[in-house]
Formats: structure tokens, C-alpha cells, sequence
């Protein structure tokens, strides 16, 4: 017997096998992967995504316009295990269409074709220049998935999910990410190596307690290498409460927050929360003033185990609501846009 959503059913999930052209209309994609700004792209219901931003056009390599693509919390096969079979054992309700990192990266290639750059990290089989993985438990760091990338490909974690994917001996470069949480903050501190020096990461915590349950990724990326002007997305699938991102609105020079990537629906664990939703994610949004609020890891599981009987979700924003004004909307949103995407769906930030 599994949980689907609040019933249980009696059926066993069905693996798809990933076909790259039911994705969305490559014509779409490629437009929005024209543009100069930086596109996301969800690539499953849950919480996989594509983080592609922009090469500065004076960032000293030639090659036209192209994209350092990111590849975060990618899980697209098989179950999730947490502890053992017994305590949580989770699936995807609807399988990704994107079964494995070589569909992936048959994706990419219809996808970006020839505007491929001259790779900044020397990675020349793959589509993807880099990994974030946000915590350590399986539904973010899928030790399936993950090892199906490149062994030449960075890895970017938080603390603890560094420590699992380490031990694992594959990735020759496993970086933890540093605290973002400071009372002065200047971004050009957030670079690491081997990123270009445009592009910069913190991990956002609540304390090393709650480190492998809360927390988020900071993204920072500049619109040109010589500018001091830079912008950053806030990826945060299990939620934070806004006191972790206060130092945000401090930083010298100003960052400007265009995309937060966090749930829009509260999940209970026995009473407790085990993602923040509308209520933690509504402050975080007017204290960090981001331009998109866009829902992650929302999605229905199939789960078996003891601690399935006692999970619950609540409390979510209508669907619907894209912007102030359309749908329902969260009050004193100041503007910001309410957006949700479907998986293969891209957008321009």
C-alpha cells in the first residue's frame, strides 16, 4: 500500500523510458535560449531544474551567445530511499521524461545546437558545466543519477550533501559551499574555483543542525565581467525562513534577487514542518524583493514505509496565480511574479 497524496493506492509505479521529443517545442526552447538572460528549466515534476546563464559578452571568449548550464538536485530514475525501505521509500508519481543524464544531454544538444561556448570548465563531452545539490537526502542527491555525469564535471553542495557525494570517490572536484549567512556581504567573495570569476555561490543555513532539512543555494552571476552589478537566484527546495537571506538586502554592491525557487505548499512530518511553504516563503519574498517566485518540489510522491503514514501537505498557493491580479494571489506580493512550471517548460528570467 502507498500514499498518493491523501490516499493510498495499491499499484506499483511504471518506469518511461525518456523521450527527448515529447519535451517542449525545441522552436520555443531555442528562442528563449537566444535571449541574454538567464533561463530556468524544470525537468521533472519535482525538483530538477536547469540553471543556464548567459556568458558576459566581455568575459574574454569568443564563440557567440551560449549558456553555463547548471544541472540542480537532478533525480530522474529509479526510487528514493531514505534510512531503508522500511522507514521512506518514495518514486515520482509521473516519471520524467528525461530518464538519465545521456537524454539530458540529447536535450541539450537539440536545444542549444551550435551556440555551444567554448566550455569555461573544460568538460568537452558534456552539455553540462556544473552540479548543485542541495541537501543530502536521496531526492536531491540521487546517488543513481549522479554518478551517470561526467567524472570531470564540479560538483557544488551543500556541506553535508559534499560529504556523501565525496565519499562516493567519483567527481574529481566536490566543492562545499560556504556559508552565506554574514552581517556584510560582497559578493565577489562568493567566487570559487573552478567557476569563472562572474559567477559565485553561498549556501544559505539555518544552522548545521537543520542542515540536511533547511537551507538554499545563493546564484550569483554578473551581467558583464567588468560590471559590479550583479544578479542572483535563490534556490530553496525545502524552504528557510527569511532570517537566513537578511544579509541580502546589505550586500555592497547591491545584489538584485530576480528568481526565488522555493515550495509553495507546507509539508508535516508528524506536526513538524519538513518543507516551509506559503507562510516562511511569503516573508523571504518581500525581504529579498525577487522579481519571480516560482514553486519547486510541490509535486505527489508514491510512498511506502512507516514514515509515509505520516506525512501531510497543506497550505498551498493557487496554481493559477501567476501575478498579482491573475488567479489568487499571496497579499503584499509588491509585484513580484507567481509562476509555476511544467516539466520541459523554460523561463526567461
Amino acid at each position: 500500500m502507498r500514499l498518493v497524496g491523501d490516499k493510498y493506492e495499491g499499484s506499483s509505479p511504471h518506469n518511461l523510458k525518456g523521450d527527448v521529443s515529447r519535451m517542449m517545442a525545441p522552436e520555443f526552447l531555442k528562442t528563449a535560449f537566444s535571449s541574454k538572460r538567464p533561463t530556468i528549466t524544470r525537468l521533472n515534476d519535482d525538483t530538477s531544474w536547469l540553471v543556464s546563464i548567459p556568458h558576459p559578452d566581455d568575459d574574454g571568449v569568443s564563440g557567440g551567445p551560449s549558456f553555463f548550464n547548471f544541472l540542480v538536485d537532478p533525480w530522474f530514475h529509479t526510487k528514493q530511499v531514505i534510512i531503508s525501505e522500511w522507514f521512506l521509500v518514495q518514486w515520482h508519481v509521473h516519471e520524467s521524461r528525461i530518464s538519465s543524464i545521456a537524454d539530458l544531454e540529447e536535450f541539450l544538444q537539440h536545444t542549444i545546437g551550435q551556440k555551444r561556448h567554448p566550455a569555461t570548465i573544460s568538460v568537452p563531452t558534456s552539455y553540462i558545466d556544473a552540479v548543485i545539490v542541495s541537501h543530502d537526502t536521496t531526492d536531491h542527491c540521487h546517488k543513481e543519477t549522479l554518478k551517470q555525469v561526467s567524472a570531470a564535471v564540479p560538483i557544488f553542495a551543500s556541506p553535508s550533501a559534499a560529504r556523501e557525494i565525496s565519499s562516493w570517490k567519483h567527481f574529481r572536484t566536490v566543492v562545499s559551499l560556504p556559508q552565506g549567512n554574514q552581517a556584510k556581504f560582497d559578493w565577489r567573495t562568493a567566487n570559487l574555483h573552478p567557476l569563472p570569476g562572474w559567477l559565485g555561490m553561498k549556501h544559505l543555513s539555518q544552522g548545521e543542525h537543520f542542515d540536511s532539512l533547511y537551507g538554499g543555494i545563493a546564484l550569483y552571476f554578473t551581467k558583464s565581467a567588468s560590471s559590479l552589478g550583479v544578479e542572483a537566484l535563490i534556490y530553496a527546495p525545502h524552504g528557510i525562513k527569511a532570517s537566513a537571506a537578511t544579509w541580502l538586502g546589505a550586500a555592497e554592491p547591491k545584489v538584485e534577487l530576480v528568481a526565488l525557487i522555493y515550495p509553495w505548499t507546507e509539508a508535516k512530518i508528524m506536526g513538524l514542518a519538513a518543507t516551509y511553504g506559503r507562510e516562511e516563503g511569503e516573508k523571504l519574498l518581500l525581504g529579498t524583493k525577487s522579481r519571480y517566485w516560482i514553486d519547486t518540489h510541490d509535486g505527489e510522491k508514491i510512498s511506502s514505509g512507516i514514515l509515509s503514514w505520516f506525512l501531510a501537505k497543506r497550505c498551498r498557493i493557487d496554481s493559477h496565480a501567476e501575478s498579482p491580479g491573475t488567479g489568487n494571489k499571496v497579499s503584499n506580493l509588491q509585484g513580484a511574479i507567481l509562476k509555476t512550471l511544467h516539466e520541459g517548460e523554460t523561463l526567461t528570467l
